[in-house]
């Protein structure tokens, strides 16, 4: 066979390759299009590739409904053969890849890991487990690009007391635009990240001390925005 008969064989192969990979794009929708496919095709020719794994599956806004069955295709992909779940390094190592996508904080780390070995018995990890350990490192991953686009929002030239404030007041307007005008006023400046939760981060900065007379100042930080936020989320899941 000709190199040429043999690139021809290629082809059709090449073609569904291709077809699979502009169809995720078109479910998932990601906010860079290009390091998706880049990813999927990375996964293509290298399945065992966990890096590629945790950022598709980051790539997907919980907010799609394709979501669900991507972490269900996760726990499938990662799970042991004949069983019905995944053993714990292999699921630590994923949920490693996942925390260093944005990167989270190193404390908030440690505390999935742990909450990850806590959700292990006999060395294994079964589904409701896994979603849980994974959906609430993706909603810190969610919750911590929300705080940094706010934060930049309000000046990275100002003083920390000053952009506290700035905070307060912008969550407070962010705040009354959802609930007047919609989601659709925020796509501008928060495309991917669902329905922040402003008046929760809006009542919370309030208690904060940003013009104290007496007693220490109180500024809140990037990882208190981060706390704040994912845990308004997991609330709402049901693992």
């Amino acid at each position: 066979m000709s190199h040429t008969d043999k690139d021809a064989a290629h082809v059709p192969e090449l073609l569904q390759c291709l077809r699979d990979a502009l169809s995720a794009l078109l479910e998932v929708r990601p906010a860079n299009p290009l390091q998706f496919l880049l990813a999927h095709f990375r996964r293509v020719s290298d399945p065992d590739s966990l890096e590629s794994l945790a950022y598709l599956l980051n790539a997907c806004p919980r907010s799609r409904k394709c979501f669900e069955d991507q972490l269900h295709s996760a726990f499938m992909t990662l799970k042991r053969p004949k069983t019905d779940a995944v053993q714990h390094q292999v699921c630590e190592t994923f949920l490693r890849h996942l925390a260093s996508l944005q990167p989270l904080p190193q404390e908030l780390q440690q505390e999935l890991l742990e909450q990850l070995r806590a959700a292990t018995e006999g060395g294994l990890v079964r589904f409701n487990q896994f979603c849980s350990v994974i959906e609430a490192c993706l909603i810190a991953n969610e919750a911590l690009e929300g705080s940094q686009v706010l934060l930049r929002a309000c000046g990275e030239s100002v003083s920390p007391q000053e952009r506290a404030q700035r905070l307060q007041s912008l969550c407070g307007v962010l705040d009354s635009t959802v609930q007047h005008q919609g989601q659709d006023a925020l796509r501008e400046l928060l495309p991917t990240l669902g329905q922040p939760p402003f008046q929760k981060l809006r009542d919370e900065m309030r208690k904060y001390n940003l013009n104290a007379v007496e007693g220490p100042l109180e500024i809140p930080t990037e990882t208190t925005l981060l706390r704040i936020w994912s845990n308004h989320e997991l609330q709402k899941t049901t693992y």
